[in-house]
């Protein structure tokens, strides 16, 4: 069996081919961090599904050289009020997996397509809807990734 940090690697370099080539420790750090963080390998496929659609894993916007959101979104997972991560990509991490578990059980009623609604929209579980089903059928493709590793 592969352990979770390699699955990730993988599902990272299957899913985004050609972006890490400007720096080829990236992704395991990536890898490794995100596996620190996830409890499971179904959160893992998201946090690796937030991480990619909302920074794309670009070093520039993961370290905060380069904010989004008219610059109050930081980090690879374009967290919004979240100060003292500033390229601490750990720390973003771990706030991210907070903020996508607080999601979950504050949509616990909704579908599951739509428990990331909160985190999507910073407001509620209706307002993030449609990002929120982006995201988590990113993160299926992600664990098939993962699995197909396995």
């Amino acid at each position: 069996m592969i352990d979770l940090t390699a699955r990730i690697l993988a599902a990272l370099l299957a899913f985004a081919p050609g972006v890490f080539l400007d720096d080829y420790d990236r992704p395991i750090v990536i890898a490794e961090t995100i596996a620190a963080h996830s409890r499971n390998e179904t959160e893992a496929a998201v946090l690796v599904a937030v991480g990619w659609m909302e920074s794309g894993w670009r070093a520039d916007v993961v370290s905060e050289a380069r904010l989004g959101d008219g610059g109050a979104a930081r980090g690879a997972y374009q967290l919004h009020n979240a100060l003292g991560i500033a390229g601490d990509f750990d720390a973003q991490t771990e706030e991210a997996a907070r903020r996508i578990r607080s999601s979950f059980a504050q949509c616990a009623a909704s579908p599951y397509e739509d428990r990331l609604s909160v985190y999507a929209s910073g407001r509620d579980c209706e307002a993030g809807a449609a990002a929120s089903r982006a995201r988590l059928a990113v993160a299926r493709r992600v664990l098939a990734q993962m699995r197909a590793a396995h």
